[in-house]
């Protein structure tokens, strides 16, 4: 049913959503979201204010831009005399650095926009993305959400204890997500299988998959399902922001350094922004 409520730009992604998924998540969160998730792309509504909001925590050689997007309408002959050295990010060369230097901005957006009280864009999938030798440049289409504050700073932490420790804050972010019970062995099997997804904690050269991917995906949501837990809209909204990164990366077929994007996003955003709010989601 979600598949036909959602807008249909959505829809190829829901191949790698799985139907547990889709069990364990309350429609009564759901519903809403998603007719006002479709007005916002119906109407064009609030794209320019949620630019706006999100340009400061774009890295530097990222750049929103409406008249990129528009070029990308027109046969690529007709980008390249518009706009010299130009390119879709659909077409890119088999060029090794160049594949790497859009993928690791791509991921960077990804946990850049996490960073985000306003909301973020949805979908990360190449068509949305062009490039020159200076710049990136993305005018992603008018999908967004707001994620519940404690939930968001949940994601924080997770990536936060992942990356760099210590690992009681992976913890404290599944815990954050509604994912802990007072079952201890629930929990820890849901530990288990959230580091089947991710691996190890280097994170230096990962070769993003959407298939691997899709059924770590599915494993999880299974588990959750088996359990009779009840989750809320967030995790439909992060899984398909999880997906089209994954589509995108999937296509380029070089190895990534996850762990570098979101350093950076974590370095340039500030740390001690992410320990205030973590604080305020606490006091």
């Amino acid at each position: 049913m979600l598949h036909f409520l959602l807008p249909k730009e959505l829809h190829p992604i829901f191949d790698h959503i799985p139907s547990s998924a889709l069990h364990v998540v309350g429609w009564g969160s759901v519903l809403p979201s998603v007719i006002t998730v479709g007005r916002r792309l119906a109407f064009d509504e609030g794209k320019h204010e949620m630019i706006a909001d999100l340009t400061p925590l774009l890295p530097a050689h990222v750049q929103f831009s409406l008249e990129h997007r528009r070029c990308q309408h027109h046969r690529q002959d007709d980008e390249a005399d518009t706009h010299p050295g130009l390119i879709n990010a659909e077409h890119l060369s088999e060029d090794e650095a160049e594949r790497k230097r859009f993928g690791e901005a791509v991921l960077e957006v990804f946990f850049s926009q996490l960073f985000s009280e306003k909301g973020f864009f949805i979908d990360l999938r190449e068509h949305g993305f062009s490039l020159d030798a200076e710049a990136i440049y993305w005018n992603p289409p008018n999908l967004w959400y707001h994620l519940e504050h404690n939930f968001r700073i949940g994601l924080l932490k997770i990536y936060e204890g992942y990356f760099f420790g210590p690992f009681s804050e992976v913890e404290a972010g599944l815990s954050d997500l509604g994912l802990f019970t007072e079952d201890h062995a629930s929990n820890q099997k849901v530990v288990d299988l959230l580091l089947s997804h991710f691996g190890t904690g280097e994170q230096r050269d990962v070769l993003f998959e959407i298939e691997p991917f899709a059924e770590s995906f599915e494993q999880f949501f299974d588990y959750l399902k088996a359990k009779n837990m009840q989750l809320d809209a967030n995790f439909i909204y992060f899984g398909i922001y999880l997906i089209t990164l994954y589509l995108c990366l999937d296509k380029l077929k070089v190895p990534l350094d996850a762990r570098e994007a979101f350093t950076n996003a974590r370095t340039r955003l500030a740390k001690e922004n992410l320990d205030n709010q973590m604080d305020s989601a606490v006091s």
